[in-house]
């Protein structure tokens, strides 16, 4: 799948982080997954787009946090099946799901604690949309990331340069592409 990028910053939005004392480095990008290339469908040719696996997770991945479990492919895979997505949901939860976790992203939630709870129970919870994507079949072009922590903001900026209103959507121009 294509992966791209969209600058959800806005000021409500970091409020309602704020309002929830979750930490963040005052920026908000969307991570996204889709079949089409974005630059053909927005016609953007500088926009950042990143390949993505969303094959069925296999029985050799293996996905380790710290001080937490470490999640199996397999087990994985059933628990997706479980939540019983469509095939377009199935995957963009495995794409955006490899993706966070190869930049260190799922594992940067997965360690954040509110008080002395965890933020984020499972590694999927980071993945924004899914529950409204089950909800209603159409949105699950809408399941995403969204990457606001200051250290995965700074990772991010290794991938995309956000501030570069070229290489990515704006949040208009993304509710437009999700169809929103």
């Amino acid at each position: 799948m294509n992966i791209h990028f969209q600058d959800w910053t806005d000021e409500r939005l970091l409020d309602s982080l704020n309002e929830r004392d979750i930490p963040h480095g005052g920026r908000i990008i969307k991570v996204c997954a889709t079949d089409e290339d974005p630059r053909d469908l927005t016609g953007y040719a500088d926009l950042v787009v990143v390949d993505g696996e969303s094959a069925p997770f296999t029985d050799e991945e293996t996905y380790p946090y710290a001080d937490r479990e470490t999640y199996k492919g397999a087990a994985l895979e059933a628990h997706l099946i479980a939540i019983a997505l469509g095939d377009l949901g199935s995957r963009s939860v495995r794409t955006l799901f490899r993706f966070s976790n190869q930049q260190g992203f799922s594992q940067a939630a997965m360690a954040a604690r509110l008080g002395e709870a965890w933020l984020i129970e499972h590694p999927f919870h980071c993945i924004d949309g899914i529950e409204a994507a089950l909800r209603q079949p159409g949105r699950e072009r809408a399941i995403h990331l969204d990457i606001f922590f200051a250290a995965s903001l700074r990772c991010l900026k290794g991938i995309v340069d956000y501030d570069d209103p070229k290489k990515v959507l704006s949040m208009q121009d993304g509710m437009r592409l999700l169809g929103r």
